[in-house]
């Protein structure tokens, strides 16, 4: 479900928004592009080599901090209705949806920095990323798309007490 929400929820205003993307001012004075198509290798490069691997690198990073601050260690079982796989499944939807804010941003342009044509040059990026975070926090907060989408409300180490327990993984409960 939580799939679905990102695929289905989140990710769709900002992009299209990204397709209401002004121009670069400088886009009249720059050599046609000579490559095969749309896209092209380094294009296929910089999405899933460069910013697919940061994206995995962090978002794995996250899921693992998360078990491991509930107590969870390499061999023990995680079984998954515990509130800790819920809890890293939770952290692990924040963080894709993090990483997609950002590679919204970064895709603005293909030859500037993500900083340059200012952040609210798109007010329909903004607004599409604002309905983004804000769909996000319903699931994540709402008791009853807790239940529909298996997120929890807080994350480990967070303001309330982590189990350290190797038992902590089947025991806790929301």
């Amino acid at each position: 479900m939580q799939i679905l929400a990102i695929d289905l929820g989140t990710e769709t205003i900002p992009a299209l928004a990204l397709g209401a993307e002004p121009p670069a001012g400088d886009i009249i004075s720059r050599r046609p592009h000579r490559g095969g198509g749309l896209i092209d290798k380094a294009l296929l490069i910089r999405g899933y080599v460069f910013l697919g691997l940061i994206s995995l690198i962090g978002v794995l990073f996250v899921y693992f901090y998360v078990l491991y601050s509930g107590g969870w260690k390499w061999g023990l079982a995680l079984p998954m209705d515990s509130m800790l796989a819920r809890q890293a499944s939770t952290a692990t939807f924040l963080g894709i949806v993090i990483m997609q804010v950002a590679n919204a941003y970064a895709c603005r342009s293909n030859v500037e920095s993500a900083f340059r044509p200012g952040f609210f040059s798109n007010r329909l990026l903004v607004v599409g990323v604002l309905v983004e975070l804000a769909l996000t926090a319903f699931i994540v907060y709402n008791p009853f798309c807790n239940r529909l989408f298996s997120t929890a409300r807080w994350v480990p180490g967070y303001g309330s007490s982590s189990c350290h327990s190797p038992h902590c993984c089947s025991s806790r409960t929301n």
